[in-house]
C-alpha cells in the first residue's frame, strides 16, 4: 500500500482502535444505545459522528489532490463504506475491528479508486 492507503489505512486504524481501547468501547456503546430514546444523546451522537466523516473525508481529498484516486471518486460513499463497516461491526460485533481489517477496506476502497 502506497500514498492514499497508506494514510486511509492509519485513520481507519485508529478509528478501530478507539473502539477496542476499554475505556471507550462501553461508553461509546452505552451512548449510541441511550442515543435512540434520549434526543440530546441522540445530537450528540449526529455531532460525533458528522466530525469524524469531515475528517475522513479530507483525507480522500488529499489523495484526490495528490492525484492518488481516480478523478471522480464518490467520497461520500467511501466514507460511508468506512463507517458503515464500523458500526456495523461494533454494534453486532459480528467480525473483529482490527489492524488486518483496517488494511484490508483500506486497499479495497483504494483500489478500487486508483487511478490507472
Amino acid at each position: 500500500m502506497d500514498g492514499a492507503g497508506n494514510v486511509l489505512h492509519a485513520f481507519i486504524a485508529a478509528v478501530f482502535a478507539g473502539s477496542r481501547h476499554p475505556e471507550t468501547a462501553p461508553v461509546l456503546l452505552a451512548l449510541v444505545r441511550e442515543a435512540g430514546t434520549d434526543p440530546e444523546l441522540a445530537q450528540l451522537v449526529k455531532t460525533f459522528t458528522e466530525e469524524r466523516r469531515v475528517l475522513l473525508r479530507k483525507v480522500l481529498t488529499r489523495g484526490l489532490e495528490r492525484g492518488e484516486l481516480r478523478a471522480d471518486p464518490d467520497l461520500d460513499l467511501m466514507v460511508d463504506q468506512v463507517y458503515g463497516v464500523f458500526w456495523y461491526r461494533f454494534l453486532l460485533g459480528h467480525a473483529p475491528l482490527n489492524d488486518e481489517a483496517a488494511d484490508r477496506l483500506a486497499d479495497s476502497l483504494v483500489g478500487s479508486t486508483r487511478r490507472p
